[in-house]
């Protein structure tokens, strides 16, 4: 027993003195094993943000929505590459066309449409030139997730009519009023005035970009008056019915599109 004491004494004074004669091996070496950890809870981090951030941007769209639009996200199947010059000569969806799926079709819970420009937005001596105008109806917000941080939502009257009332994004809002509430203040969206009624709330980067911070949303006539309906990449959504598979959604539109 006492040699085996004095065996582990013997250890620990023969590595004490090592450290301390080969002070810059000791330090160099717990650097870089400290260096190793961060690294590892750093990329561990990293990560787990962009599960998060996937997650929260499939969460946005949905698993059970159509997108009917001339533009597909990825190439279509046999294609090769993204063969944008064949997509652009296709017609572009249109306001008549999603009226006609709310007549016909079975499977559809909610469908809506939207058109969007690039376009100004100006209060008092601020200006904002990046702005994504989004005119829209009113079922917009049962299909596409999004939450206000503080405001309303349009009414359907708003949404029928020609109301000049507006949603800014959280970029909009920074760079156009600071720390202000904006909510009842007038804007000029594209040179047109119109009274902001909510804002929503930051939704950050993306993968799809970022999201509505930089989007101004606009009734469908409101916006008809600066977007060209029909012309102006326009976007029929369709989120389908409780149950219903998005194949079995699709054969149904790809049906009544026929």
């Amino acid at each position: 027993m006492k040699l085996w004491l004095r065996l582990l004494q013997e250890s620990f004074r023969f590595a004490w003195q090592a450290l301390v004669v080969n002070k810059l091996r000791t330090v160099l070496s717990l650097l870089g094993v400290t260096i190793g950890i961060f690294s590892i809870i750093l990329v561990l981090s990293m990560v787990d943000s962009l599960e998060a951030d996937m997650k929260s941007s499939f969460d946005m769209i949905g698993s059970d929505i159509l997108f009917i639009q001339i533009m597909p996200m990825t190439p279509e199947e046999g294609d090769e590459e993204y063969e944008w010059w064949k997509y652009a000569a296709r017609p572009q969806p249109t306001l008549e066309e999603m009226e006609r799926l709310k007549d016909r079709m079975t499977l559809a819970q909610h469908i809506a449409f939207r058109a969007f420009a690039q376009t100004t937005a100006e209060y008092g001596n601020n200006y904002f030139n990046d702005v994504y105008a989004i005119a829209l109806t009113y079922e917009f917000k049962d299909v596409l997730a999004f939450r206000l941080s503080s405001g309303r939502y349009f009414t359907p009257m708003e949404c029928a009519g020609s109301s000049n009332k507006v949603i800014i994004g959280a970029v909009i809002r920074e760079k156009l009023f600071g720390d202000n509430d904006p909510v009842g203040k007038d804007i000029k969206v594209g040179g047109l005035k119109a009274t902001v009624i909510g804002v929503i709330e930051k939704e950050g980067a993306s993968l799809f970009g970022n999201g509505l911070d930089q989007a101004i949303l606009l009734p469908i006539r409101f916006g008809g008056r600066l977007i060209r309906l029909g012309e102006d990449n326009g976007v029929i959504l369709i989120k389908g019915k409780e149950g219903v598979t998005n194949d079995e959604l699709k054969d149904e539109v790809i049906a009544n599109f026929r």
